[in-house]
């Protein structure tokens, strides 16, 4: 199978709870003073420097072994599972898309172009974040972070994983009180049962990513796309994964397809701190 995987040079996130709080409190801060600029007031990280990396390849399984494979003994940066690296959770991938967008300057101390820190919305990624269906009925689940798809095995080749709906722990959401496969209001991705499920119910986090997302392009954003139930004859579990700039959530994303993963590693500066090869 053809592989690709894409070295990112430039800047890394907040690396303690306690710098991300103080993060997360200047987002909330500026958005209080200027409810509604046309480009969100930028959170200056630029003193924090990360590599990011595409892992992608055909099928889901393949891509976990080339993840594995691009670090094989790990970092101290990138969420770890029996010390090897995880695919990241939709939250974890859409933080990384907030915290690269919101660092101004390069290391050298120059302006980055609004382009470069549009840099991960240009692209795709699958996470380990489950969507799980249950046939029959218009319930249906987030897995923020599904140990089923991090174990699936590297061969495996199918369209989803069929799990008896009820044994993965999650948030369940009923189909016919989460709007979907339509283009969102900000003001309706803010109140967004599905939305609010893939942040894990950090609402300040959903905000920030939002402003970003409606600050880049005008319309038919932030779709949350979930399979037709009048389809479902066996409990699917699907990957979510989430689109370029428009951002749209998919819970319809067939696991034998193209996956790209998103990789954080740390600078070559860095590499005696996090180990990475």
């Amino acid at each position: 199978m053809n592989s690709v995987i894409l070295d990112l040079n430039n800047p890394k996130p907040l690396t303690t709870q306690e710098e991300f709080q103080k993060y997360l409190d200047s987002i909330a801060a500026q958005q209080s003073e200027t409810p509604n600029p046309s480009i969100p007031s930028i959170v200056d990280s630029s003193s924090l420097l990360w590599n990011y990396r595409f892992i992608e390849t055909f099928k889901y399984g393949l891509a976990l072994k080339k993840l594995r494979t691009a670090l094989p003994q790990g970092n101290a940066f990138h969420p770890l599972v029996s010390g090897l690296p995880r695919p990241l959770t939709t939250k974890e991938t859409l933080l990384s898309r907030i915290e690269d967008f919101n660092t101004s300057h390069n290391p050298d101390g120059t302006e980055r172009s609004l382009k470069d820190r549009k840099r991960l919305f240009l692209k795709y990624f699958y996470t380990c974040t489950g969507i799980h269906y249950n046939p029959d009925t218009d319930k249906f689940m987030i897995i923020p972070c599904c140990d089923r798809l991090i174990t699936l095995n590297f061969s495996f080749s199918e369209e989803f994983v069929d799990v008896p709906y009820g044994t993965l722990s999650g948030i369940e959401l009923d189909l016919t009180q989460v709007e979907h496969g339509v283009s969102l209001s900000k003001q309706k991705v803010l109140q967004h049962k599905g939305w609010l499920a893939l942040f894990e119910e950090d609402s300040t986090l959903l905000r920030a990513y939002a402003d970003i997302v409606f600050s880049l392009r005008e319309r038919h954003l932030m779709v949350f796309k979930l399979r037709d139930q009048t389809n479902i004859t066996s409990p699917e579990l699907r990957a979510v994964c989430v689109s370029s700039e428009d951002s749209f959530a998919y819970g319809i994303g067939q696991l034998y397809d193209r996956v790209c993963f998103l990789l954080k590693s740390p600078s070559s500066s860095q590499k005696i701190l996090g180990g990475a090869k």
